[in-house]
């Protein structure tokens, strides 16, 4: 590692410390909230700006909200509503209420038939799910 490149670095480690201590005192997020969201904006966009930034925090607040009505709307945890809006964005490509909610009963319906079978056969419900999905 050369001088410029470690100076480089730090030089862009500043910056960015500095980009997360002005939206933090800016807005409501906080720091660890910002760095979590900068990490992803780095992973996926070449440059990284303050508006930039503020959009996808402001994106990920209102998917983060979405999950806690589709949860207490179809009385599951948010884990479970979670996982449902994530397997729906990665096959359709973005957020679709009715196909989550969709997903969640499909796969509430799947666990009532595991219970039911289990109940049924007096097994364990892994080696249901296990026989179910191979």
């Amino acid at each position: 590692v050369n001088k410029e490149l470690l100076e480089e670095a730090v030089q862009h480690k500043l910056e960015e410390d500095e980009l997360i201590r002005s939206i933090e005192v800016e807005s409501q997020y906080s720091k660890e909230k910002i760095k979590e969201v900068l990490q992803d904006v780095k992973n996926t966009d070449d440059t990284v700006d303050k508006e930039n930034l503020l959009i996808k925090l402001r994106q990920r607040e209102d998917l983060n909200e979405c999950i806690a009505s589709i949860a207490e709307k179809k009385s599951v945890g948010e884990a479970v509503a979670r996982e449902a809006v994530i397997e729906v964005m990665k096959i359709r490509g973005k957020f679709e209420e009715k196909f989550v909610e969709d997903l969640i009963d499909e796969k509430m319906n799947f666990n009532e038939k595991i219970d039911s079978i289990k109940m049924d056969l007096g097994c364990s419900k892994e080696l249901v799910y296990d026989v179910l999905t191979k």
